[in-house]
């Protein structure tokens, strides 16, 4: 597999972008963490072609410990111009165990992004993080009032994650708690029941 790997890897400088495509899903299929293929994918996040992109992230995302070797090149990739590639960023973000804060800052970020399902995602990624994630408190907080119930779910998750009772997630839980949508009124209150006792211990 590292043979094949490494000719595979050559395959991502080609001239034609199908088959640089088919390179970044072949490497993530062979789940060959080296840092040599994992710089290669990590520099052709940067490809002319959407597809190509998209395959790199997704080939990242597959390769044990390559999201935090590629932490740089996908935090720069929450910015692409393809709503696609920012979805899926923003998703393998969150099975990062290094460098956390620069993640934390990106995904906040996220949180304002146009795309209701790239928003969704980054809460979703910051839930992950838990207590890491308490910067981004003030974003998630404004995102439980989004117009999309899934987005509104998942900034509410994400409060329940992390279980600061700040005043910000405190407050955004309570209105949470009279969403129109009944999975979000429940998320809140079970949230609630979580963060208060924190709240009083503190």
């Amino acid at each position: 597999r590292t043979f094949g790997a490494a000719f595979v890897r050559a395959s991502l400088l080609d001239a034609v972008a199908a088959v640089r495509s088919q390179a970044a899903r072949s490497l993530g299929g062979f789940g060959v963490g080296q840092p040599e293929v994992v710089s290669a994918l990590t520099a052709s996040l940067s490809d002319d072609s959407v597809d190509v992109r998209a395959r790199v992230v997704s080939a990242i995302s597959a390769i044990p410990k390559a999201v935090n070797q590629s932490v740089a090149g996908l935090v720069a990739a929450v910015a692409d111009p393809a709503v696609e590639i920012r979805r899926e960023v923003v998703s393998a973000l969150g099975k990062a165990s290094q460098s956390r804060t620069a993640i934390v800052q990106a995904l906040a970020h996220s949180l304002a992004d146009p795309d209701s399902e790239t928003r969704s995602r980054a809460a979703a990624s910051l839930s992950r993080f838990g207590l890491e994630s308490r910067s981004a408190i003030p974003q998630l907080a404004r995102l439980a009032s989004d117009s999309e119930v899934k987005v509104r779910r998942s900034a509410v998750d994400a409060l329940d994650s992390i279980g600061v009772p700040s005043l910000e997630s405190v407050s955004a839980l309570e209105e949470a708690t009279r969403d129109v949508d009944e999975s979000v009124r429940v998320a809140a209150t079970n949230a609630l029941e979580r963060v208060m006792p924190a709240a009083v211990s503190a």
